[in-house]
């Protein structure tokens, strides 16, 4: 019978070794854990829809945003006495533009009246830069406005209105609608506008 022998392994291959349970755990205690890299959160975004709140006190009564005299010089907060011909005063609005509930500079308001008229065919409202000092009477011509609010999100602008007269009798008070916008935003304010003078006692 023939004995049988290992085959002789070749020189250039190494000696294989078994690996045991011990070495691998050995080797995974070397294995670098998975580290969770926090990243700083985000600064607050600018939303750019803008909330428009009307900030002069005293204007809003009988129901309305806005509560005119007719005449102007009655109104409250009336603090312009350079307006002519007439002298009359004039209203300063003055509205703060926020953005998530934070003070928003540098924001363009526009101001806008709707339609609505008096007699003569005059707007019964109008807005103004408040670097304009003269010729803010009654016009026939709609008037609109625009400005940027400051540091500390405000915006201020000038409100004239029309002057009732004798073919406005039984059509008093008059009532209307603003549009405040600012970017993608918009603030609908009513209005009424009523006969301050003794107008009401020459209507037949």
């Amino acid at each position: 019978m023939a004995q049988s022998s290992t085959p002789a392994q070749p020189p250039w291959e190494k000696p294989r070794r078994a690996i045991g349970r011990r070495s691998l755990v050995a080797g995974a205690a070397w294995v670098a854990p998975a580290v969770s890299l926090a990243s700083p959160a985000p600064a607050l975004a600018a939303s750019g829809v803008y909330q428009l709140t009307v900030v002069t006190p005293g204007l809003s009564a009988n129901g309305a945003d806005l509560y005119l005299c007719d005449r102007k010089a009655n109104n409250p907060n009336n603090n312009n006495p350079n307006t002519s011909p007439t002298g009359q005063q004039v209203l300063f609005l003055t509205v703060k533009v926020t953005d998530n509930g934070v003070a928003a500079p540098n924001v363009t308001v526009s101001f806008s009246g709707d339609d609505t008229k008096d007699g003569e065919g005059n707007y019964m409202i109008g807005f103004w830069d408040v670097g304009v000092l003269t010729g803010m009477g009654e016009s026939s011509t709609k008037r609109t406005a625009s400005a940027s609010s400051d540091a500390d999100g405000l915006v201020t602008v000038k409100v004239s209105t029309a002057t009732f007269g004798q073919v406005d009798c039984g059509s008093m008070p008059k009532q209307g609608s603003v549009t405040m916008s600012a970017g993608a935003s918009q603030v609908v304010l009513s209005y009424t506008i009523y006969d301050c003078s003794p107008l009401v006692a020459n209507c037949p």
